[in-house]
This record gives structure tokens, sequence and C-alpha cells, in this order.
């Protein structure tokens, strides 16, 4: 969508007025704790993101028009370990207790912040992870967002350091003017795609087929029933990798699933997902059980026949019902209802297709986001089964280089709604070099030249967004 022309100083000067009036609603520096303010913003509604500065985060699920980029950071809660779900939840709520959130327009909409975490509860992670929390929820100074046509902005600050009304708002301001950079640039057809420059396979192909045939060992042996082994492959490129860029790029082809990017101060990882985790809207669950890959065929009856092939493939099959199994069995204590198709969908990107169970649910009472996510993650879609062995498995052979690769990311809100998403399809991003990560699930009749094969086509939708410039 192209950008439209605004005037960025009028706008400002507006916001100026209405934050002035909401905050003297408040009592301003007498308040000690979070306080937000969100204004209806139409005139943001059809500009489009043209970079991503450091801390910033970009949030879209384009089935839903659902839009959201944060900058700034208000709060940083961080949790390791394994009880490290319930710290997350315990510090928000607290942080949440004493939030005042001002709505002068009547947009009844809650504050919101983000949450990411890593695949191991694991504190020690992998150096291309640096700057990257095991796990951590982070409240946004600015936060834009768009559902539809309507577009809003919310401004968030924490006067547990004293700061005067005038002083709250002449720093939201600069923040404002700030996005305006960011987000008011036109669009520009792209060029053609780039060469990169494959630099480094981390395992090498013979380590990782050599790691599938003691993984299938494993499973000869009845000590395994799946386990889900990953790669990591280094590119570089002959300019600057943009972001903003290859996520422009994702959402045109990948407009299926979330588009997500984090900028840390050390490096931006950038992916669109295909799988939801889980999300929460009153009471109400979806969770994405996927499995079994297949590539996609430019003509469409070769495409369809690929569908249908996938669909009738027994391996496949019985690693979509590990997945579907697991879920439901995870969830079972936490909810009043859960159902399951009979029978899986295709969910198809632009390069590839998998199997697909969207389950449905219902939560029992004070059951929140992370409370989900602490029963669910690791799915054997990510892990393996049974659960413990297989972890115990990649713990021994993997190098904790996955980092958040198959851990997730998404947002919560203090109302207890939220949603998050698998991290696959990812790259993680410095200057000209980019680590991508694939992985693929092995049971007892997998092929390794055929894994090996699937982790490249998982590989190609990263690539492509990253060779656009």
């Amino acid at each position: 969508m192209l950008a439209i022309a605004f005037d960025a100083h009028r706008l400002i000067a507006q916001l100026d007025t209405r934050l002035d009036s909401a905050l003297r609603h408040t009592k301003g520096a007498d308040h000690k704790g979070m306080l937000s303010v969100t204004l209806a913003v139409p005139e943001l509604a059809s500009l489009e993101l043209t970079e991503l500065p450091r801390g910033g985060i970009y949030w879209a699920r384009l089935e839903d028009q659902s839009f959201r980029f944060a900058m700034g950071q208000e709060a940083l809660i961080q949790a390791s370990g394994a009880t490290r779900f319930q710290q997350l939840e315990e510090e928000f709520s607290r942080l949440s207790q004493s939030w005042v959130k001002l709505d002068p327009d009547n947009l009844n909409t809650p504050a919101r912040a983000f949450v990411g975490f890593s695949f191991s509860p694991k504190a020690k992670q992998h150096s291309c992870w640096q700057g990257f929390a095991n796990a951590c929820i982070l409240v946004p100074s600015l936060l834009l967002e768009r559902k539809g046509h309507s577009c809003r902005l919310t401004f968030t600050c924490n006067t547990l350091t004293g700061p005067d009304r005038d002083e709250i708002r002449r720093g939201w301001l600069r923040q404002a003017l700030n996005l305006f950079v960011e987000v008011t640039g036109f669009s520009t057809p792209y060029d053609s795609l780039k060469p990169l420059d494959r630099i480094e396979d981390i395992p090498s192909e013979s380590e990782w087929l050599a790691r599938v045939h003691k993984v299938l060992k494993a499973i000869e042996e009845g000590r395994l029933e799946k386990v889900v082994l990953t790669r990591r492959v280094r590119v570089r490129s002959h300019q600057p990798l943009r972001p903003a860029r290859s996520l422009s790029w994702l959402s045109s082809r990948h407009s299926s699933g979330v588009q997500f990017a984090y900028a840390s101060a050390n490096a931006t990882l950038v992916g669109a997902s295909p799988e939801r985790l889980v999300s929460l809207q009153g009471d109400k669950i979806i969770c994405d059980a996927v499995a079994g890959t297949a590539c996609r065929h430019p003509l469409a009856d070769q495409d369809r026949n690929l569908g249908l092939a996938l669909l009738a493939d027994n391996k496949a099959r019985h690693e979509q019902d590990l997945v579907v199994n697991s879920i439901i069995q995870s969830l079972d204590p936490l909810c009043t209802s859960l159902s399951a198709p009979v029978e899986p969908q295709l969910l198809k990107s632009s390069k590839i297709q998998h199997l697909w169970s969207p389950i449905h649910g219902r939560v029992k009472s004070e059951i929140s986001l992370l409370d989900l996510a602490s029963k669910l993650h690791p799915t054997p879609a990510v892990g393996g089964t049974p659960y413990q062995q297989a972890i115990s498995w990649l713990e021994e052979h993997e190098t904790g280089q996955r980092g958040w690769y198959t851990g997730a990311l998404g947002w919560m809100a203090t109302d207890g709604s939220g949603e998050l998403a698998v991290i696959l399809r990812c790259a993680l991003l410095r200057n000209n070099v980019a680590d991508l990560f694939a992985g693929a699930g092995i049971v007892g009749d997998s092929n390794p030249e055929d894994e090996l094969a699937e982790t490249e086509w998982k590989l190609r939708t990263m690539l492509d967004a990253l060779a656009v410039v």
C-alpha cells in the first residue's frame, strides 16, 4: 500500500493539545507507576513502515487486518529457568495493578506489552543471540496499532522516575515525531533479487545427516518417537540488509500467519511464522497444530496433487497426530472444552505447505496467556516426543544455537488477552550478515536426505526476503 502525504508537524501540534488535555485529568507526577494515553489517529491508517529502529517491534496478522509497531522501552521484565513463565506473569501482574490508562477517545483498548522467549528455558544461549533475553515482557513507550481502517497511538510512561506532566508530554511528542520518520515513506517497487553469499552451515550437511541417523537409531530402539532437528545457515549480502524492506516483501508474499520483527541493540530478528502457539480472547483460545511439509508448484494442477499427496502421506499424518494429541493433553487441565478437526487441512504459503489442525477451546477462569504457554511450549512440532526424552536428547546434541528460533513472540494485554506465534521462517540480521534457521521433524520412517531437502525449502522464504533491495 502506498503511503499518503500528511503534515507531520500539524499532527504533532494536535497530539500536543490532546495529550495535555488528557494529562490534566490525572495527578501526573503524583501517580507512581505506568501511565498510558490512547488516542485515535486516522491520519496514520495508510502509512507504511520504512525503517525498523533499535528497540522497534513489528507484529502483523494481515488476514485479520491487524498491525502493531512499537518503539522505546518503559519497562522490561526478564526471566529464565523452569519457572520463567510464572516469573513473568507475577511481575506483569504487579505492574498492571498500578497501571493508569487514559482513554479520552473512548476506544476501550487495554494497555499492551510484547512477549518473547527462547526455545530452551536455560539462560545460556549461543553468542549470535547476544542481546536477547531468555524470556521477557517489554512495555513500549509508543505503540501504533491499526485494525482495518482504524488506527490509534498509545503513549506510555513509567512515572516512578518522577517526571512532571509537561516533561511526560514532551517526551511522548519526541517519540511520535521519531515514529513518523519510520512510517511515512512511500513504498517502491522491488528491484531484482540480489544474490547472497552462503558462508557457513552449522552443523554442516554431513554432520546434520549423521545427527538424523542418530535420532533414527534412538527411535528404532524405542527411546524416542520424534525429535525436531534444526540447522543454522549464515549468509552475507553485498549491501546492508534492510529489515523493514524484508518485512514488506514477506507481507506481500506470505500474507497468512504472522509477520514479525524484534530489534535488539545487537541484531534484528525478522520472520513470517505460519504457526500460532496460542491466542486468548476472553475465555476463547485457538492453537495451531502444524506438522508435515511439502513444497508448492507454480502450476495449479501439480500444486493440488502435491497437497493431496501430503494429506494422504502416512508419515506426515503420524507427525500431525502427535502434535494434535500433545496439545489436547497439555491444555485439557486448563480448559472447560476443547475441539480439534477429525481431518487436517492444508496450510499454504508461497513456497511450502503443511498439514494444519486449528484447535479451539474455552479456558477455565483465571487462566492467563502465559499459563497456556507454560503448558504448551514446546509442542512436538518444534521439540519432539516423548517430551522429556526428546528435550534431553536435544540438550545433549544441539549446541544452544536455536535461541529464540522455535520459541515464541507475541503480545499480551492487561485485560488478559493476547497471542503468541511460534518463531519460524526467520533470520537474525546484523548489518550485511544474517543467520537463518530451519528444522525438520524426524520420525521412524524419515529419510535423512528428504529431511535435509525440507529444511532447504523452509530456508527459501527468508533467503528471498533478505535478497530484496
